[in-house]
């Protein structure tokens, strides 16, 4: 295309690829990536005369979708998806998105604070059993003792006079090294 100085080159990633989602972490970074790497070619291929689009479709009515157990706002058929990407090339656009109101949501997402954006993306209620909860289930599993007992531990071993600090340490920062510790039930005996 280069060489011949003209040509269209269509990638489709999807409007998962505006913002972190849920459960969509490998999912929407490699959209993200994709949608970049269009951004990043646009311009150094113009100079080509070689055309460059982006097509982010929303959630798109097939067999694989069909397997989705989590909820699609604004699902379009195969059919409405053919005739956005058409009327998309067809213009000329850099950008070919669709629904455009999920889109428009989408888009409003990523440009808001993200205390604000978290409160509205977070999951209500019990969360899907992903491989993160399973990693983290399996390592609490193993836990070979509660914080209670780790504070005391540490009182022993490194001389701690201040049990309380140790045990809101380790209780606060513990889990973002992916260490997760269980807290004993006071009411029961050991």
């Amino acid at each position: 295309m280069i060489e011949r100085r003209r040509g269209h080159i269509a990638i489709v990633a999807s409007v998962a690829g505006y913002s972190g989602l849920p459960t969509a972490a490998g999912y929407g970074a490699s959209k993200a990536g994709l949608i970049n790497m269009c951004e990043s070619l646009k311009p150094e291929l113009e100079k080509y005369n070689v055309q460059m689009t982006v097509i982010n479709p929303g959630f798109v009515k097939t067999p694989l979708t069909d397997k989705n157990e989590f909820p699609m706002p604004f699902l379009i058929s195969v059919e409405d998806a053919v005739r956005h990407v058409m009327r998309g090339l067809d213009s000329g656009r850099f950008e070919i998105a669709f629904p455009g109101r999920f889109v428009f949501l989408m888009k409003l997402l990523r440009i808001l604070p993200y205390r604000l954006f978290f409160s509205l993306t977070r999951r209500p209620g019990p969360v899907m059993n992903t491989p993160q909860q399973r990693y983290r289930q399996y390592l609490e599993s193993l836990t070979p003792c509660t914080l209670e007992e780790l504070g005391s531990m540490f009182q022993r071993t490194c001389g701690f006079a201040i049990r309380s600090m140790t045990l809101l340490a380790f209780e606060r920062w513990m889990p973002f090294f992916g260490i997760c510790f269980r807290r004993s039930d006071r009411s029961s005996s050991r």
